[in-house]
């Protein structure tokens, strides 16, 4: 039975899926598809999958088009000055953990549903901080666990149906 238990273990071990950090690359930021393996790194570059960190940190505007569902662990938005449109497409975009900001700019979602957090997690944190601003147009929002705002930064909703599940833990700070 130990014979078994060791060889189930290591067979195990070789399935454990890694996270990686994938940033977006489309020259210039560029509008492109998340699902589309070219506007990604590391080289070779894949989707980035469930347990992986998408990060969106060129500056200037550009889109991001879904052609498809897609989940990922956490989410970065750092276009310094910019404005990077997520077009859902009538799709899902689950981040089971954080959706964080970086630098100053603007993150504008329509189209779709964008979920972050799960509802069994309790440390999942959405934070906009100074000079950020989340931008929710029309789709569904489903945004779990701690929000935060910061002096200068925003949340505007221009329609949809947005559910914040934790009001308790939203700290809106003047």
């Amino acid at each position: 039975m130990c014979h078994f238990q060791l060889i189930l273990a290591v067979v195990c071990l070789a399935f454990v899926v890694q996270a990686t950090d994938y940033t977006w690359v489309v020259p210039g930021g560029g509008t492109g598809s998340f699902q589309n393996v070219s506007n990604w790194s590391p080289a070779p570059a894949s989707v980035p999958g469930v347990e992986d960190h998408t990060k969106f940190l060129s500056n200037g505007s550009y889109a991001i088009n879904f052609e498809g569902d897609a989940t990922n662990r956490n989410a970065t938005v750092g276009a310094s000055g910019g404005n990077v449109a997520f077009n859902l497409n009538n799709y899902t975009w689950w981040l089971t953990n954080n959706f964080t900001f970086a630098n100053t700019g603007v993150a504008r979602f329509g189209g779709g549903t964008l979920e972050v957090g799960l509802a069994s997690k309790t440390n999942v944190t959405l934070t906009v901080p100074a000079n950020q601003k989340l931008i929710l147009d029309s789709g569904t929002a489903r945004l779990r666990g701690a929000v935060t705002v910061s002096p200068s930064g925003a949340i505007e909703v221009n329609g949809g149906d947005h559910f914040l599940g934790s009001a308790r833990d939203l700290s809106v700070n003047s």
